[in-house]
C-alpha cells in the first residue's frame, strides 16, 4: 500500500470511479429487456392458441416460423442468464476490490496526515532550535566582544609595560653614566672612598638583577600578552565556523522539510 499523498490518492479515487462507472453502464446494457420474439409456450390468449380465423387461415406459415423461433429465444435467454450469472461474480469481485481500494485510500489519507503531523512537529521543533541558536548566538556574540576588551586591556598593559621598560632602561642608563662618573671620581680617591665604592658596586649589582628580573618579566609579559591574543583568535575563528557550519546545516534541513511538505501537500 503506498504511503504518498497527491497523486497516488488521485489515482486511486480515479480507478474506483471508473469501476462504479463500469459496473453501471454493463448493469444497464444487463438490464434492458429482451427484444420482442415469441415467447417459448403460446399463451392461450395469443392469436397462435385460437381456432384460426378466416383472416389468418390464409397465411398458414406463420405457426411454423414462431416454432422456429422459439428454441433461438429460448438459448438468447439461457446465454442471457449465464452473462447474468457472470455479471454478478463480476460485479462481486469488483465491489470487494472497490472496498479494498477504499480502505486503502482511507488508510493512505490516514497515514498522509499522521505523517504531515510528524513533519510539522519536526519542523516546529527545527524552529525551536534555530531560535535557540540565535539566542546561543548572541550570547557568543557578547562572549566575543567580552575577549576584545580584554585584549584591549592586554594592549594598553603591554604598551604601558613598554613604557614603563624604556623609561627603566633610560633611568638604568642615567644611573650607569652617574655611576661611572662616581667609579671615576673614586679612583681619584681610591684610598679615601674605598669603602663607599664596595658599597656602590653592591648598590649596581642589585639594580642590574632588578633590571634583569623587570626584562624577564616583560619578556613573560609579551609572551603571555601573544599567547592570548592567538587564542582569542583560535576562539573566535572556531565559534564563526561552528555557527556558518550549524546555521547552514538547519538551513538545509528546513529547505529539505518545507520542499517534502510541499510535495506532500501537492
Amino acid at each position: 500500500m503506498s504511503h504518498g499523498v497527491g497523486p497516488g490518492l488521485a489515482a486511486q479515487q480515479q480507478r474506483i470511479a471508473d469501476i462504479k462507472a463500469a459496473m453501471r453502464r454493463e448493469k444497464a446494457v444487463l438490464g434492458k429487456p429482451l427484444s420482442k420474439q415469441p415467447s417459448l409456450s403460446p399463451s392461450p390468449s395469443s392469436p397462435s392458441a385460437r381456432s384460426p380465423s378466416p383472416s389468418t387461415s390464409s397465411s398458414s406459415s406463420e405457426p411454423a416460423l414462431s416454432a422456429a423461433r422459439a428454441p433461438l429465444t429460448w438459448s438468447r435467454v439461457q446465454e442471457r442468464m449465464r452473462m447474468l450469472h457472470a455479471w454478478d461474480a463480476k460485479c462481486t469481485v469488483e465491489a470487494a476490490a472497490v472496498r479494498l481500494l477504499e480502505r486503502e485510500t482511507q488508510q493512505d489519507m490516514e497515514a498522509s496526515m499522521g505523517r504531515k503531523t510528524a513533519l510539522m512537529e519536526q519542523l516546529h521543533h527545527l524552529c525551536r532550535e534555530e531560535v535557540l541558536l540565535k539566542s546561543s548566538e548572541s550570547a557568543l556574540q557578547g562572549d566575543l566582544a567580552a575577549l576584545s576588551d580584554e585584549r584591549e586591556k592586554l594592549e594598553v598593559l603591554r604598551t604601558a609595560s613598554a613604557k614603563q621598560l624604556q623609561s627603566t632602561a633610560h633611568s638604568n642608563l642615567q644611573r650607569l653614566q652617574q655611576l661611572d662618573d662616581a667609579r671615576q671620581g673614586f679612583e681619584r680617591r681610591k684610598a679615601l672612598r674605598e669603602k663607599e665604592r664596595q658599597a656602590l658596586r653592591e648598590e649596581v649589582a642589585e639594580l642590574d638583577g632588578r633590571a634583569i628580573d623587570l626584562e624577564a618579566k616583560v619578556a613573560a609579559t609579551v609572551q603571555r600578552i601573544a599567547d592570548h591574543e592567538r587564542t582569542a583568535r583560535l576562539v573566535e575563528a572556531n565559534l564563526h565556523n561552528s555557527e556558518r557550519s550549524r546555521v547552514e546545516t538547519l538551513q538545509r534541513e528546513v529547505g529539505r522539510l518545507m520542499s517534502q511538505l510541499e510535495v506532500e501537500e501537492s
